[in-house]
C-alpha cells in the first residue's frame, strides 16, 4: 500500500494482515498524544504504522516491541522502506519480544 502523508509518501507492507492505517494516519487517532519531542513506547508495534507515525510526528525515539515473529518481520521492512531505519527524524528501536517469554514468566508468579 502506497499513499501521502502530509509531504511524505508512504509505503507498507503486510497492510491486510495487521496494522491499522486507516486508523493511525487517516484518522489520526493517535493526534491527541502529541509525541513532539517525547520518547514513545508502542507495545503491539504490529507491522510498525503506530511506530512510524510517531516518528513522523517528531517522537524523540520510539521504542516498538512486537510478539509475533511474522508482524515484526513486516514492522522491520515497512520501517526501512520509507527511510526511518538509522534516521535522523526519530530513533526507531524494534523488540521483537518472543510470546512465550511472557507465558513463562507468567508460569513463575
Amino acid at each position: 500500500m502506497q499513499f501521502n502523508y502530509g509531504d511524505t509518501k508512504l509505503i507498507f507492507y503486510g497492510v491486510g494482515i495487521d496494522g491499522d492505517i486507516r486508523g493511525v494516519f487517516y484518522f489520526e487517532e493517535y493526534k491527541i498524544l502529541k509525541p513532539e519531542n517525547e520518547i514513545v513506547i508502542d507495545i503491539g508495534a504490529s507491522i510498525g504504522d503506530s511506530a512510524i507515525y510517531f516518528a513522523l510526528n517528531r517522537a524523540k525515539h520510539v521504542i516498538a516491541l512486537e510478539p509475533y515473529l511474522s508482524t515484526f518481520n513486516l514492522a522491520v521492512q515497512n520501517i526501512k522502506v520509507n527511510n526511518l531505519y538509522q534516521n535522523t527524524i526519530a530513533e526507531i528501536i524494534i523488540i521483537f519480544i518472543n510470546i512465550n517469554c511472557y507465558y513463562n514468566f507468567r508460569r513463575l508468579g
